[in-house]
């Protein structure tokens, strides 16, 4: 879980970094378009500040008892239901909305390239939020509860010996 966290907050700041670099290398015309980088770079934030905390509580975790260990998967279990009912449901509509105004001056002058630029991106977040979301929350909760099940089985065998 460290490892992951360490690897999704640098490539946050790697974005973040990339994003800096677009905002002063390309002189948008429009303030639509600096709405829509303002929105992302707030998305980006709700992502790394998760992450950051995730990966404090993560590292606190030295040296800890089976039992512990147990219960802060179950904490994290519930914070994590939490991070997907309100927190992922911020970030991700900071991010599309920071998507949808950033396109605009790109495409605002042919309607066909309009038309085809909001209908990919409108595709992507529709596959994103009902396709790739959900599934992804089912493998998380299963993978945690059957981590949680595996230590609590593995725990109740120690302590019988």
């Amino acid at each position: 879980m460290l490892s992951k966290k360490a690897a999704l907050i640098f490539l946050t700041l790697l974005l973040v970094a990339t994003m800096c670099w677009v905002l002063f290398a390309y002189k948008s015309n429009l303030l639509v378009t600096r709405i829509g980088e303002a929105c992302m770079f707030i998305a980006m934030f709700i992502l790394l500040s998760a992450n950051a905390n995730s990966l404090r509580r993560i590292s606190n975790l030295k040296d800890c008892s089976n039992d512990e260990f147990v219960n802060f998967l179950k904490r994290e279990k519930i914070k994590h239901t939490f991070f997907q009912k309100r927190t992922q449901l911020v970030g991700f509509a900071f991010a599309s909305v920071g998507l949808l105004l950033y396109l605009f001056e790109g495409v605002y002058t042919t309607p066909i390239q309009m038309i085809m630029a909001y209908l990919l991106a409108s595709l992507w977040i529709f596959i994103c939020w009902f396709v790739i979301r959900p599934r992804s929350i089912k493998r998380k909760n299963r993978e945690l509860t059957e981590t949680i099940q595996n230590l609590e089985r593995l725990s109740a065998q120690l302590s019988n010996n």
